[in-house]
C-alpha cells in the first residue's frame, strides 16, 4: 500500500487524522490510503496490538470529521468486547452520554415495578396498555420537558450511548422520591461500561425533580468518570428516593441500597438513684464508653467504664470522689495509658478540682487535687491534656465572674500551674469548651451574661498571659448557650451552641482562627425549644454532628448536617424520647462514623447512653 505524504493537499476525505505524537506501529508505514480514505497503521496480526504512543504536550490525537452525517469513529471489535479502555491511571473525561442501552432517558420507566427487566417505553404502562407520551403513569397530561416521575428532559445531538453505568443496565435506576427496592437488574453482553458519573458511583444517583436530602456518595477506585449524562452533569441527579422506618434517618448508600441509622443500646447504664447529670464521654482504645457523672442523690462525682461498645454488660461503676457535695460540670479524658483525668466543681468548697485516676476504672490509686481555691470557681469545665500530658481547664469563676484558665505544672496539678483570667469584661465566661490548637495554645468558646453573647478566646501562649485575642462571634438573641467547641482542619473554629432568646440550635463556622471575619451563622434547628445541652464533633468530612435536647417534647435529638455550615442537607434524628430525656448531652462518633451519646433521662434519674449505627 502506498505512502500519502500528508504535506501534500489531499482530495475530498471522509476523516483527516491529526497525529500531535510519536506514532510507533512497527516497520508498518505510519499514514496509508486507499482512495479517499487514510488509514492510520493496519491491523497488526503479530501480536494484535497496535501501539500510538505521544509525548507532545497537546492532545495526542485528533479526529476532524469532514463529511455530514458520518461517525468520526468507528470502533469495531469482537462481540462483548468494550470499544473504548483507559487503564486505573486516566480518566475518561467530557463524556456526554445521549442514550443508555441505544434508548433515550425519557424511554425508562420507574423501577421497583413489576417488570421482567426491559425497558418499558415511556408512554405505555408497566401492564403494555398504551398512554400518550407526555402523559404520566396515571394517565394525566404533563409536557414532556417537565419535571415528573418517569419523565426526563430529551438531550439533541449528544455523541455517545453507553450501554451501562456501574455495570449495570438502565433497567437498574429508578426515579427519584419513589421507593427503590431490591438489587440492580444486571444485563449481560454489553460493549461500554462507566464507572462513575462525575466522581460518583451509580448507587448514588437517580432521576431529579423530586426533593432530595444529603450529598452523593464518592467510591473510589473506578478507571472512568463521565462528567455528563444525557447531556446533565450529577448535580441533576439526587440520590434514589429510599424513606427509612419509622425513627431511623437515611445516612448514606452502599451497593446494597440505603443506610440507614437506627438507635440501638438506648438504655439506662446506672440508676441506682438520681445519677447522670453533667456527663462527659470519651470512648477508649476499643470503643467501648467511658464516662464521668454526677451522683445527685448522694453528691458524688462517679465513672462508668462499659464492657463492651454497647454498655450492655460487663460494665464498672466507681466513686471517684465523695467527700462533700462534688462532681458537677465534669469534663474527661483519657491520658496515653487509657486512663481517666477529670476535672469538676467541689460545691461544698466553691473549688475546681482534678481527679487523676490510678488505674482504668478509677476503683483505686487517684489522685485527688483542689486546683483553684480563689473564691468560688470552677463552674463550666472543659478540659484538655497537653503534649506532656498536663491538664489545661478552662472554667467560670463565680466570684469575681470571670472566664479562666488552669494551666497544670505537672500530671496531678499538684505543683507549678498557672491560673490565668481570659476574659473579665463583666459577667463573662459560662458554658466554657476548650480545645488545644497546633501550637498547644487554647481556643474557648463561651457565653458573656451581659450582652447575650458568643464568644471566642484564642490565647497567644501556652497560659494565656499574653497576646490573647478575644472575638464577639454571635450576639443574635441571647446566643451561646451550651457552647461546644471543635477546630476543623484548617484550625478555624467551629461552634454550637444555644440561642434562649429564640430557643433555636445554632453553629458559628468561622472564616478565621480568631473568627474575625468570615464567619457563618447557621439556625440548625428551630422546631420548637431546642439546642439546650449541645455537644459537638466534626466527622470525617469536617461536617458538624451534634447532639441536644428538645425541651419542647423532652427528647434527646442528634443533628447530622449536610455541609460544613450546616446550610443544607441536614438530618435529624430522634434517638430518644421515652419520657423527658437528653439532657446533658455528651458526644463521640466511633471508628465507624455512628454518633454514641451519653446523657441523663430525668424522668427515671437514670444515666443513659444511646449508639446510633448504619
Amino acid at each position: 500500500m502506498p505512502t500519502r505524504n500528508r504535506h501534500h493537499s489531499l482530495p475530498r476525505a471522509v476523516l483527516v487524522v491529526t497525529v500531535i505524537a510519536v506514532v510507533v506501529l512497527a516497520a508498518f508505514p505510519v499514514i496509508a490510503a486507499v482512495g479517499d480514505n487514510l488509514i492510520l497503521g493496519k491491523p497488526n496480526t503479530a501480536d494484535a496490538t497496535t501501539f500510538l504512543t505521544g509525548a507532545a504536550p497537546n492532545s495526542n490525537l485528533r479526529i476532524i470529521n469532514s463529511q455530514a452525517g458520518a461517525p468520526a469513529l468507528d470502533l469495531r471489535v469482537q462481540a462483548g468486547s468494550p470499544p473504548l479502555q483507559v487503564n486505573s491511571a486516566g480518566w475518561i473525561r467530557f463524556l456526554n452520554a445521549d442514550r443508555l442501552d441505544g434508548k433515550h432517558a425519557a424511554a425508562f420507566s420507574l423501577v421497583g415495578h413489576d417488570h421482567d427487566g426491559t425497558y418499558s417505553p415511556l408512554g405505555h404502562h408497566h401492564d403494555g396498555t398504551y398512554s400518550p407520551l407526555g402523559h404520566d403513569h396515571a394517565g394525566t397530561y404533563s409536557p414532556l420537558g417537565h419535571d415528573h416521575a418517569g419523565v426526563y428532559l430529551p438531550v439533541a445531538g449528544k455523541a455517545a450511548d453507553a450501554d451501562l453505568l456501574d455495570g449495570q443496565d438502565s433497567s437498574a435506576f429508578a426515579a427519584a422520591g419513589h421507593n427503590h427496592t431490591g438489587a440492580y437488574l444486571p444485563v449481560a453482553g454489553k460493549a461500554a461500561d462507566a464507572d462513575k458519573l462525575d466522581g460518583f458511583d451509580s448507587t448514588a444517583f437517580s432521576l431529579t425533580g423530586h426533593d432530595h436530602t444529603g450529598t452523593y456518595l464518592p467510591v473510589a477506585g473506578k478507571a472512568a468518570d463521565a462528567d455528563l449524562l444525557d447531556g446533565h452533569d450529577s448535580a441533576v441527579f439526587a440520590r434514589r428516593g429510599v424513606v427509612c422506618p419509622p425513627g431511623q434517618t437515611l445516612v448514606g448508600y452502599g451497593r446494597q441500597g440505603p443506610l440507614c441509622s437506627r438507635p440501638v443500646g438506648s438504655a439506662a447504664v446506672d440508676s441506682t438513684g438520681v445519677v447522670g447529670r453533667e456527663t462527659s464521654m470519651v470512648l477508649d482504645a476499643s470503643g467501648w464508653p467511658v464516662i464521668s457523672y454526677y451522683d445527685a442523690t448522694n453528691g458524688d462525682l462517679k465513672l462508668l467504664r462499659c464492657g463492651n461498645a454497647a454498655c450492655s454488660s460487663g460494665n464498672t461503676v466507681s466513686t471517684v470522689d465523695s467527700t462533700g457535695d462534688t462532681g458537677r460540670f465534669t469534663s474527661l479524658v483519657l491520658d496515653a495509658s487509657g486512663w481517666p483525668v477529670i476535672s469538676y466543681y467541689d460545691q461544698t468548697n466553691g473549688d475546681l478540682k482534678l481527679a487523676r485516676c490510678g488505674n482504668a476504672t478509677c476503683s483505686s490509686g487517684n489522685t485527688l487535687t483542689t486546683v483553684d481555691a480563689t473564691g468560688n470557681v470552677g463552674q463550666h469545665t472543659s478540659l484538655a491534656l497537653d503534649a506532656n500530658g498536663y491538664p489545661v481547664i478552662s472554667y467560670y469563676h463565680n466570684s469575681n465572674q470571670d472566664l479562666r484558665l488552669a494551666r497544670c505544672g505537672d500530671a496531678t496539678c499538684t505543683s507549678g500551674n498557672a491560673l490565668t483570667t481570659v476574659d473579665a469584661t463583666g459577667v463573662i465566661g459560662l458554658y466554657t469548651s476548650l480545645v488545644l490548637d497546633a501550637a498547644g495554645y487554647p481556643v474557648i468558646s463561651y457565653y458573656d451574661w451581659d450582652n447575650g453573647d458568643l464568644r471566642l478566646a484564642r490565647c497567644g501562649d501556652a497560659t494565656c498571659t499574653s497576646g490573647n485575642t478575644l472575638r464577639t462571634v454571635d450576639d443574635t438573641g441571647a446566643s451561646g448557650w451550651y457552647t461546644s467547641l471543635a477546630l476543623d482542619a484548617g484550625d478555624y473554629p467551629v461552634i454550637s451552641h444555644y440561642d434562649a432568646a429564640n430557643g433555636d440550635l445554632r453553629l458559628a463556622r468561622c472564616g478565621h482562627t480568631t473568627c474575625d471575619l468570615g464567619n457563618t451563622l447557621t439556625i440548625v434547628d428551630s422546631s420548637g425549644d431546642v439546642g439546650h445541652f449541645t455537644s459537638l464533633v466534626l466527622n470525617a468530612n469536617g461536617w458538624p454532628v451534634i447532639s441536644y435536647n428538645d425541651w419542647t417534647n423532652g427528647d434527646l435529638k442528634v443533628a447530622r448536617c449536610g455541609n460544613p455550615t450546616c446550610s443544607s442537607g441536614n438530618a435529624f434524628t430522634t434517638v430518644d424520647a421515652t419520657g423527658t430525656v437528653g439532657q446533658h448531652t455528651s458526644l463521640v462518633l466511633d471508628a465507624d462514623g455512628n454518633p454514641v451519646i451519653s446523657y441523663y433521662d430525668a424522668t427515671n434519674g437514670d444515666l443513659k447512653v444511646a449508639a446510633l449505627i448504619r
